[in-house]
C-alpha cells in the first residue's frame, strides 16, 4: 500500500480504484435536506478490498460522484476509519510535466536544458527560501524583491551566459519589477485591501497571525510581473547587442532610440499577454461580476485586487523597456566588456 503521512493530520493517504458502486441513493438529513450517498467497493494499491461510504455534500464545489473504474485517493485515520478524499490526479500532472520538459529540451537544445535547470532552481528558491521566510515572519515584499533579484540573475545568466547584455537585461528587469512592487504596495494600501476574500487567505490569517496579508498581495504583484519583464529585458538587450555588432559606429542615443522602438513592438504583445494571463486565471470571477453595475464594480475588493495585479504587473513590464535600452546602449557604446 502506498501511503504518506499528511502534513497537518495523522492520517495516511491511500490509493485505490472503484470496483463496483454497490449503492447509490439519498438519505434524509436532520435539517430536512437530502444527501446523496454511495457505497463503493474499492481495491487499494496493495490489492486489499474494502467498502467505503461516499457522502456527497449539496455544495457543488465539494461534490465527488464516483463510478466504476475511477481512481481515487483515500485517507485512513489512527482508528482505522477510511474516508474518500477525491480523485487520484497525480499521473496526469506527471504526464504533462514530462511532455513539457521533453519539448523544452528537444526544441530548446542546450539553452532549453539551462532554462529547465533555472526553473528548478527558482522553484527550489521559492519553496525552500521565500515561503519559509515569509511563514517565519519576514516581510513578504522584502522577500519577494530578494527572490526576484536572485531569480533574474539566475535565469538570464544561465540561458545567455555572463556578459554585458545579461547585465543590462538583469538590471533593467529588476528596476521595472521593483518599481512595480512599490506602486503595487502603495495601491494595495491606498485602496484598503484586506486580502481576506479568498478562503486560503483567511486560513493563512488564522495559521500565521503575524503575516501581513496586504504585503502578501504586493509580493504577488512583484513575482507575477517577473516572468514577462524578464522576457522583455533579454529581448531588448539581445536585439541591441546584435545591432551594435552589425553597426559598431552607432552612438549611444541612436542605440537607445532603436532599443525603445524594439521595446514598443515587444510591449504591444507582452502587455496583452500579461493582461490575458490574469484574465484567464480569473475568468470565473469575471463572468460572475460582469452583471454588476460599474459604479459598484470598481469599488469591489475582489475586482480592485485583480486590476492591481494586472495593471501594476504591466507597468513593471513597460518600465523594463527604457531601463534596459538605456543600460544596454551605455554598456555597448562605452565598450564595457564583462563577457566570460
Amino acid at each position: 500500500m502506498s501511503s504518506v503521512a499528511a502534513e497537518e493530520t495523522n492520517k495516511k493517504i491511500l490509493k485505490g480504484q472503484i470496483q463496483e458502486v454497490l449503492l447509490d441513493n439519498f438519505t434524509q438529513l436532520p435539517d430536512g435536506e437530502k444527501q446523496r450517498q454511495q457505497l463503493l467497493s474499492v481495491k487499494l494499491s496493495n490489492q486489499k478490498n474494502l467498502e467505503v461510504v461516499n457522502n456527497i455534500p449539496t455544495q457543488l464545489s465539494y461534490q465527488v460522484v464516483l463510478k466504476k473504474g475511477d481512481k481515487i485517493l483515500l485517507s485512513e485515520d489512527e482508528n482505522g476509519a477510511v474516508f474518500i478524499e477525491g480523485y487520484y490526479r497525480e499521473p496526469i500532472v506527471w504526464f504533462l510535466l514530462i511532455i513539457f520538459v521533453g519539448l523544452v529540451i528537444f526544441i530548446g537544445g542546450r539553452k532549453g536544458i539551462y532554462a529547465f535547470i533555472s526553473l528548478i532552481l527558482k522553484g527550489s528558491l521559492l519553496l525552500f527560501g521565500l515561503i519559509p521566510a515569509i511563514k517565519a515572519g519576514a516581510s513578504p515584499i522584502l522577500m519577494a524583491s530578494l527572490f526576484c533579484i536572485a531569480a533574474t540573475f539566475m535565469t538570464i545568466s544561465l540561458v545567455s551566459g555572463w556578459n554585458s547584455k545579461t547585465l543590462a537585461a538583469c538590471i533593467g528587469t529588476i528596476f521595472g519589477v521593483i518599481i512595480a512592487g512599490i506602486i503595487g504596495a502603495w495601491a494595495v494600501q491606498a485602496s484598503h485591501l484586506s486580502g481576506l476574500l479568498e478562503p486560503e487567505m483567511e486560513t493563512l490569517h488564522y495559521q500565521f497571525p503575524a503575516l501581513k496579508l496586504t504585503e502578501l498581495i504586493s509580493a504577488g504583484v512583484i513575482i507575477g510581473s517577473l516572468g514577462a519583464s524578464m522576457d522583455v529585458g533579454i529581448s531588448i538587450a539581445s536585439a541591441l547587442h546584435e545591432v551594435y555588432l552589425a553597426a559598431p559606429h552607432k552612438k549611444f542615443l541612436e542605440l537607445y532610440e532603436i532599443g525603445l522602438n524594439i521595446g514598443q513592438d515587444v510591449m504591444g504583445t507582452m502587455v496583452n499577454t500579461l493582461i490575458l494571463a490574469y484574465a484567464g486565471s480569473a475568468l470565473a470571477t469575471i463572468i460572475l461580476i460582469s452583471q454588476i453595475a460599474p459604479s459598484y464594480l470598481f469599488n469591489m475588493e475582489l475586482f480592485v485586487k485583480e486590476m492591481i495585479l494586472a495593471v501594476v504587473g504591466s507597468i513593471g513590464l513597460i518600465l523594463t523597456i527604457p531601463s534596459t535600452a538605456l543600460l544596454s546602449s551605455y554598456l555597448y557604446t562605452k565598450q564595457v566588456q564583462i563577457d566570460k
